[in-house]
């Protein structure tokens, strides 16, 4: 199995008044197996009711896989004057991901599995809240979400199947979403 994680932050302080955070996280993975234990008897005979390598099976598809990469990145920069605070709050996050499998976990071709994704996700809000020893205090700001993906999944339902058709499905979404928030007491 092959996995990285990787996580950072900056931060800036350029004046007395203004601080800036900076932060980034990457993910990726690269597993190749698509086991599924037995965890009672066998399955018609495929499997062993107990095996030594709980990564070994008899697969039809024996270079399953998961390829993953995800990667974050944000920022806070905060400005902080003698009667308000203000802060903005930016995000940016995207996912890839192809993954395969032997679904039924035997020698013979009775369903596959291949799925891909593609996720991309921006998001900001800005907020403004009283930065005084005043009885009255409050907060007031906006956010917005943006988010598209796209994803494809082939059911592979093997040659035993004749006549029945791959299940085929792809879709592409996408979000966004405003919103305006506050409160004073």
């Amino acid at each position: 199995e092959d996995s990285l994680s990787l996580r950072g932050q900056l931060r800036f302080t350029p004046t007395d008044m203004l601080d800036a955070i900076v932060s980034m996280d990457y993910s990726r993975d690269r597993t190749t197996s698509s086991y599924k234990e037995v965890v009672f008897g066998s399955f018609f005979g495929f499997a062993p009711a107990e095996s030594p390598d709980r990564f070994e099976g008899a697969y039809d598809l024996p270079d399953a896989k998961t390829d993953r990469n995800i990667l974050g990145l944000s920022a806070k920069v905060t400005l902080d004057t003698d009667a308000v605070i203000y802060t903005s709050i930016t995000g940016y996050r995207t996912m890839d991901l192809e993954y395969t499998e032997d679904y039924d976990s035997t020698p013979l071709p009775l369903v596959g599995l291949e799925t891909t994704q593609d996720t991309k996700q921006f998001t900001q809000e800005l907020r403004a809240a009283s930065n005084t020893d005043s009885p009255l205090q409050w907060i007031a700001g906006l956010f917005y979400l943006h988010d598209t993906g796209e994803a494809f999944d082939l059911i592979d339902l093997g040659e035993l199947y004749v006549g029945f058709p791959d299940e085929v499905t792809n879709s592409d979404t996408l979000t966004n979403s405003y919103a305006a928030f506050g409160e004073a007491s």
